[in-house]
């Protein structure tokens, strides 16, 4: 800070106590200038963009806005200081991230008229500082947490294919098994999540576990009636060949 007036307040864009908050006022010895500091603590509201999730990155936003006209008062970084943060990451909590932080500067125009010149106002501006923390997921162990469940209803969707075709009973067994499971882990994950309404990676991943245990199962039913010969697979090896990459190739095209 560079202030004309020794009397400084800074108010927190997100009005942490809604009463202005005082800090330290040093004076430099190096160049005479002064020198504000505040130590703030306390909760924020976070807007959470997840339909990424969970490979999300999100971008947590702290401004700070001047009390007065930016001509008695203006923001600028410490010379010593530059968009540094504490290397340990303590504040996070385990899975995340920080990857970089960066500011930008803007103006607010206040109501208020301020005389500038013999007959002459302007609308009062503040000078307003955001400081943007980018933050992402360690979604790797995450995915495996979440979906492993399901993939394990995929797989067990497959065994439908290591049992003869004559034991109808058997595979239909498996099946329902199979898809029980993935509509399970289905509402697993959701319950993990806050209700929001938008379309996630989650959901696209969910989704596609329960059609392809449903392909499976049409696959199954193709072999064990005959009249339907246009989608017929009479081969289980060839069956469980073509599920399995088709499973490898959407997952990756999601992720």
């Amino acid at each position: 800070l560079n202030p004309i007036d020794d009397d400084i307040i800074i108010f927190s864009g997100y009005n942490f106590e809604r009463e202005p908050i005082k800090g330290d006022l040093k004076i430099n010895d190096e160049d005479g200038k002064l020198t504000y500091s505040q130590v703030i603590e306390g909760l924020i509201n976070h807007k959470w963009n997840l339909r990424d999730f969970p490979f999300d990155t999100q971008k947590l936003n702290f401004s700070f806005i001047t009390q007065v006209d930016t001509s008695v008062v203006r923001i600028n970084n410490s010379p010593k200081k530059l968009n540094s943060f504490n290397e340990n990451n303590e504040f996070l909590s385990d899975g995340y991230t920080l990857n970089k932080m960066y500011h930008k500067k803007s103006f607010v125009e206040g109501k208020e008229k301020i005389l500038i010149a013999p007959n002459t106002r302007r609308k009062i501006v503040f000078e307003k500082i955001t400081y943007i923390l980018e933050l992402s997921r360690g979604g790797s162990w995450l995915y495996i947490k979440l979906f492993f469940g399901g993939f394990i209803s995929f797989i067990i969707s497959w065994l439908i294919f290591l049992v003869p075709k004559r034991e109808l009973d058997s595979r239909t067994n498996i099946a329902v098994a199979s898809i029980f499971g993935a509509l399970g882990n289905k509402y697993f994950v959701e319950q993990s999540l806050p209700n929001v309404q938008v379309l996630m990676k989650a959901d696209i991943i969910n989704n596609l576990v329960i059609v392809l245990i449903v392909f499976n199962i049409i696959m199954m039913i193709t072999q064990a009636n005959k009249k339907l010969k246009f989608l017929r697979i009479k081969s289980n090896k060839k069956v469980m060949v073509v599920s399995g990459l088709i499973f490898v190739l959407t997952n990756l095209l999601v992720l």
